[in-house]
């Protein structure tokens, strides 16, 4: 098997295999569409329920640590995987595990915990302590507060992940009992199965696996609509540290179908490299003045039908640094068709080593599907397929006008 498929079950599960028996590691991740953003679900009454900020987060502890078969990272440990880990975003919460040997025993014990919590209120008080003390310490974290703070200035609908104090003691066992029996469901869910294995006794197993467990609501949570301005066009950020400016736009791309988001995310990539990294003009005048410290970073998230394309440096020139880059942004049809087939050379190198590491090849795949719901592994000739005149319609085609930026400022 050449490349990784996309397999559709009666249940409504997805699953993003890849079977390589030259291949010496292995990686499992279980992907559930419930985030930080997810603000309600329908039950099994057909019923809107509001979701408790932190929820989501809240539950990925939970599920990890309160199986009937005990801790799900402890458990994998002593089979004996690489790395086994979870995490929560603004859109999805996974789990994973990568290991080089006992890859049938690795996926019993992993799907065998997550689909089989034991929910009481001694076990949620335990798991509010722990989730507490990590909102004290995000609370301590500058940059988280940078991050939010910037998130916050963007989007109307922004809630923090990890919720705060009293969104987080207002979760009991009921209410999260509930939460994970309309949301762990095969049709809100990607299972990823990738490395050295068979392929069909693994896609037996996982289908009985699934066969036997019986989902009281199978639906996919679907995400609310925000507003198309930003919430804050400039703030400032007081501190002891440093001086920062940060923009970000919102990008409007709910024009868009799936696949051109798709596209757009490859050539906004193109954008960035070409006018903001090291070898821009921008970057030029910036290392001629000792106002601006360091290299400008810029990166982009997908946020639905909403891009957050972000370009930051250390300086207190914060106005003078706003105007060069909406000045750049203007001028990108400067853009030289050199310069975007170098962009496209600099990413096929990138994409050619990544089948030598399961894990480097398989999560930009899960990423497309999760961000784009682009189901191909096709990135060779998909980036072949990306053409400088196109390039230069898309984003010009962009609205950069709606922007915030943050100031922070040295006391």
């Amino acid at each position: 098997m050449n490349k990784a498929e996309f397999v559709y079950l009666d249940n409504g599960l997805t699953i993003l295999i890849y079977s390589d028996k030259s291949k010496i590691s292995n990686h499992i991740e279980l992907i559930t569409f419930l985030g930080g953003k997810s603000r309600s679900y329908i039950d099994y009454d057909g019923v809107s329920n509001e979701i408790i900020p932190g929820s989501a987060h809240f539950l990925e502890h939970y599920v990890c640590e309160r199986s009937i078969n005990g801790n799900l990272i402890d458990n994998l440990k002593e089979i004996g995987v690489i790395s086994s880990n979870a995490s929560t975003n603004n859109f999805v919460t996974s789990f994973y595990a990568d290991m080089v040997c006992n890859f049938e025993s690795c996926l019993e014990m992993f799907l065998k915990c997550i689909y089989n919590p034991v929910f009481n209120d001694d076990n949620v008080l335990d798991t509010k302590h722990a989730v507490l003390n990590e909102i004290r310490d995000d609370d301590d974290n500058f940059r988280r507060k940078i991050s939010y703070r910037i998130v916050s200035n963007v989007f109307y609908n922004n809630v923090r992940t990890l919720g705060d104090t009293d969104s987080v003691n207002m979760i009991d066992a009921n209410y999260l009992k509930k939460l994970y029996e309309c949301t762990y469901t095969p049709s809100n869910q990607l299972l990823v199965l990738a490395g050295c294995f068979d392929y069909d006794d693994t896609l037996k197993y996982v289908r009985e696996f699934y066969d036997n467990i019986s989902f009281k609501c199978n639906r996919r949570l679907l995400l609310e609509k925000e507003k198309s301005s930003v919430v804050l066009k400039r703030d400032v950020f007081v501190c002891d540290i440093m001086e920062e400016i940060i923009i970000s736009f919102k990008i409007d791309v709910s024009n868009l179908n799936n696949f051109d988001k798709y596209r757009l995310d490859w050539y906004l990539g193109a954008f960035s490299l070409i006018n903001f990294s090291k070898y821009s003009s921008i970057s030029d005048y910036i290392r001629s003045d000792s106002s601006y410290t360091g290299d400008i970073s810029f990166s982009q998230g997908n946020f639905g039908d909403y891009v957050l394309f972000e370009i930051a440096v250390y300086t207190n020139k914060y106005e003078e640094f706003k105007n060069l880059v909406l000045s750049n942004i203007n001028n990108f049809r400067d853009n030289t068709r050199e310069e975007f087939e170098y962009y496209k050379k600099h990413c096929k190198t990138k994409v050619s080593v990544r089948k030598d590491n399961i894990s480097s090849y398989i999560i930009p795949i899960i990423q497309n599907y999760t961000d784009f719901n682009y189901p191909y592994d096709d990135t060779m000739d998909f980036i072949d397929s990306l053409n400088y005149d196109d390039y230069i319609e898309m984003i010009g085609n962009l609205d950069f006008s709606n922007y915030s930026y943050l100031c922070v400022k040295r006391k």
